[in-house]
């Protein structure tokens, strides 16, 4: 009989914790998540190389940030032709 502690393994990668999570959230997440592991105050987000166009991706961000994760903690901001995040508080 297996040991109950060789039943669990260790998932390094962050997991998205939602029900319906799409491709575009998944990737906007992870710019978000990046964004925070880099600790910086403010990013400008380079949409032109991305895989969406600029209201697709600031409404991807859009949500993210709402999401209890990250709401208070990081806010997207669409200035022009740039989107940039910032950071609200210390994560």
């Amino acid at each position: 009989m297996e040991e109950i502690h060789d039943l669990l393994a260790p998932i390094d990668e962050p997991i998205t914790m939602t029900r319906n999570a799409t491709e575009r959230s998944r990737y906007c997440e992870g710019i978000v998540r990046t964004f925070l592991q880099y600790r910086a105050s403010e990013a400008r987000v380079r949409h032109e190389i991305s895989q969406y166009d600029l209201e697709t991706l600031y409404q991807g961000l859009r949500n993210v940030c709402e999401k209890s994760d990250f709401k208070g903690v990081v806010k997207v901001h669409k200035q022009n032709d740039t989107l940039i995040l910032l950071r609200e508080r210390k994560a």
